[in-house]
């Protein structure tokens, strides 16, 4: 007769046995999507994740260089020149952050809601030129 085997049990072991050996798992897909990068310096997802790995850990001025590079490959990306403006303004630059928020709103991004919902945008919100921004994408 086989003895059933816990599967909860082991995969709490292995999550635990590979956090000892990688830290978190935030520290884990940097250093996994680093080495990526320095395989293929041109990886644009690798790019893509690893900006939003350094904001989460609070590398935010890491995250911004890649969020600058992302906007020279993808000029013509909303979503890349949104996610610069989010760089800049967790930085506190907000001129450039609205100058970015602008331009991806040329683009085509007119997502009002997320842009009033993203906690990095929140030193934005009571900048004029924000709130005419969201106004005009409310009107569109």
């Amino acid at each position: 007769m086989s003895k059933k085997i816990d599967s909860s049990h082991i995969k709490r072991t292995i999550q635990f046995d590979a956090q000892k050996v990688f830290g978190s798992s935030a520290d884990f897909e940097m250093r996994f999507y680093e080495s990526v990068l320095a395989a293929d310096p041109d990886s644009i997802e690798a790019m893509e994740v690893l900006a939003h790995v350094y904001t989460r850990k609070g590398l935010y001025t890491q995250g911004l260089g890649l969020d600058i590079k992302l906007s020279y490959l993808l000029p013509f990306n909303a979503i890349a020149i949104y996610n610069l403006a989010r760089s800049y303004a967790l930085l506190s630059r907000k001129a450039e952050a609205l100058d970015a928020l602008e331009r991806a709103e040329v683009l085509g991004w007119t997502d009002w809601r997320a842009a009033l919902a993203d906690s990095d945008l929140s030193g934005l919100h009571e900048e004029a030129r924000f709130k005419q921004m969201i106004s005009r994408m409310k009107e569109s």
